[in-house]
């Protein structure tokens, strides 16, 4: 695949990014809303789920982080801050935590500790 046919992680001036709208997508692909109250209740959480189980969620942000291209630290520090701040359901967020320990990104990056 060419770089310029890989997906780009950040578009400046959208509320949110492509990678959000991909993860949201593939959340909602594989959700059991049933579970979802559930889920929030045991948490604790003010934040409503999807009611995706782990196992799930990995294998949605796999397939919504597939075709990212970590051409730039910038933009992926760009794009995680967008996943965090424009989430809103929890497993948005564990999305967010899933693409900070990106290993693509962390191969892609001299080093990851000037974050």
């Amino acid at each position: 695949m060419s770089r310029a046919a890989k997906v780009r992680p950040l578009e400046y001036g959208r509320k949110d990014s492509t990678v959000l709208l991909r993860v949201r997508r593939e959340l909602m692909r594989v959700a059991d809303p049933r579970k979802a109250p559930m889920m929030q209740a045991y948490m604790k959480s003010a934040m409503p789920y999807h009611g995706v189980q782990i196992v799930l969620q990995k294998q949605s942000f796999k397939r919504a982080f597939a075709e990212m291209d970590f051409f730039s630290r910038e933009v992926w520090c760009g794009t995680l801050l967008q996943v965090w701040r424009g989430a809103k359901y929890r497993e948005e967020r564990y999305a967010a935590i899933a693409l900070s320990g990106e290993k693509r990104a962390a191969a892609t990056f001299d080093s990851m500790k000037t974050i």
